[in-house]
Formats: C-alpha cells, sequence, structure tokens
C-alpha cells in the first residue's frame, strides 16, 4: 500500500532492461537521501495505490547471488573503446571506474569477438538491441555498476575514458 504520505523523486536510473542493460546519469544521484536525517521536504508526494489481490509462495530454489570475480584481460585498443575477455562464458556484470564529472561511458556485451578482435553478436537473436550498459559520471568516483540487469558474455568493450575494475560473475548456486 501507498499513501499520499509517501515521498518520492526521480532515480539515477534513467532506462533499465533485464536483458539489454542500464543507462544512469549519476549526476541525478542524490546521496544526502541515504542518510537517516536527509530533508525530504522537496520530494514529490506519491499517488494512492492499494496491494493488489495476488496469491504470493515462498521461492523454492537458490536465489541469484555473486559467486567470484574476474580480473578481465585486455585483448585490444581502439582508441576511444577497448574490448576485453573475461577467459569464459559467463553471467554478470562488469564494475568500472571514472573518476572524471560528465564522462559517459558505455559497456557492450558478448560472448564472441570477430577476427578484427570486435565485438560480435550476429549469433544471437537479441543483437538488434546490444547488451549494453551506460554511465554519465558525477566526478565522485564511485565503482559504476548495473543495478537491475545482468549479462551474459565472455567479452566487453568499454570506452578508454573507464577503467574496468572486475567481472562480477552472478548465477544461482546449484
Amino acid at each position: 500500500y501507498t499513501d499520499k504520505n509517501m515521498k518520492w523523486t526521480k532515480s539515477h536510473i534513467l532506462e533499465n532492461d533485464l536483458f539489454y542493460g542500464e543507462k544512469q546519469d549519476l549526476n541525478v544521484f542524490d546521496t544526502s537521501l541515504l542518510l537517516p536525517d536527509s530533508d525530504i521536504s522537496k520530494l514529490e508526494n506519491s499517488v494512492e495505490a492499494f496491494v493488489p489481490e495476488t496469491n504470493y509462495s515462498l521461492q523454492d530454489f537458490p536465489s541469484d547471488k555473486v559467486i567470484r570475480t574476474i580480473k578481465p584481460k585486455l585483448v585490444k585498443n581502439f582508441g576511444d573503446y577497448a574490448v576485453y575477455d573475461n577467459g569464459e562464458n559467463i553471467t554478470g556484470y562488469v564494475r568500472v571506474k571514472c573518476d572524471k564529472k560528465g564522462e559517459y561511458v558505455k559497456l557492450i556485451h558478448a560472448e564472441e569477438i570477430d577476427e578484427n578482435c570486435e565485438i560480435y553478436g550476429d549469433n544471437i537473436h537479441l543483437w538488434k538491441k546490444k547488451q549494453c550498459d551506460e554511465y554519465t559520471t558525477d566526478g565522485s568516483g564511485r565503482i559504476l555498476v548495473p543495478h537491475f540487469t545482468y549479462h551474459g558474455f565472455r567479452y566487453f568493450s568499454c570506452t578508454t575514458n573507464a577503467e574496468p575494475v572486475e567481472t562480477v560473475v552472478v548465477h544461482t548456486d546449484l
């Protein structure tokens, strides 16, 4: 249940898609809202919404979780972007860092590279829209990660204004 006293504000997560990735603008991220004594008077009031009638059931299988991390290896630097190899196909995401403010950072994920070491995705039907995470930085130096998606990939490209820190492997603990 949400009543009119609940507050909301625009998120720094501008777009997200479980399969295709996430777009974030960290300049919109108001870190003051993370503090217990933050001033929420400037936030918008929510619209009243009632809980829908439904039947819930307990999850009876292992949840997705971080299993381990990989240090990706540089395959080729193309100037504006570079291609990296995790050494194996995984499900997960890449943690990247960019200290500069207002930078556009883009990662594209794929299972294969072509003969020129470019990201290749024609082997999957989803390639019409790439597995892509995009960030606009705020200069805080924080590690950039998607919040609502992860990808299936071995290789990824990253704009050279950012540094890949590590690849995070995510799956169920079966």
